[in-house]
């Protein structure tokens, strides 16, 4: 089924085949700024689960990177391939300039840099090539779908140096 979807992912969004570091997602100056803010909190807001969806549609599933969502402690290797796979009912479409992806618990909003490597349609959302900082990230992703309903999906995950 992994296969079918980055198949169906490949052919909408004309993927491009995985190589250096085509963009940097998010600079070493947020990440600092970010890392500045989560140790003023208490542990426990930090680590609380992911948002509950309110609703079955819209929504997001992460094709890539895999990520266990139970533990944020996988290590991926920069530069990462991000894939999305929208999904709605048969009476709706989703509208691809809902799209949204902000960063970290400050929620810098990093919509307008994804977009200018990604190929973004009603099906999902593909960029290759996206530079990190070594560390622990969350990328929260939005989208709406022309009923009016709208999702937000969080994505954990740690870079390895």
């Amino acid at each position: 089924m992994k296969l079918m979807n980055w198949l169906v992912m490949a052919v909408l969004c004309g993927a491009t085949a995985a190589g250096a570091t085509d963009f940097q997602l998010i600079g070493e100056e947020q990440m600092k700024r970010e890392q500045q803010y989560q140790a003023t909190l208490p542990r426990e807001e930090l680590d609380e689960p992911p948002m509950v969806t309110r609703s079955r549609f819209p929504a997001i599933r992460v094709l890539a990177p895999e990520v266990d969502t139970s533990q944020i402690a996988t290590q991926l290797k920069a530069p990462l391939r991000l894939q999305l796979a929208f999904e709605t009912s048969t009476d709706a479409r989703i509208l691809p300039q809902t799209f949204r992806a902000l960063y970290g618990m400050l929620k810098f909003d990093i919509t307008e840099n994804l977009r200018k490597h990604a190929q973004l349609s009603e099906k999902g959302m593909l960029a290759e090539g996206a530079g990190l900082p070594a560390g622990a990230h969350r990328i929260y992703i939005q989208v709406a779908d022309d009923r009016g309903r709208f999702t937000e999906r969080e994505v954990r995950f740690r870079v390895g140096n």
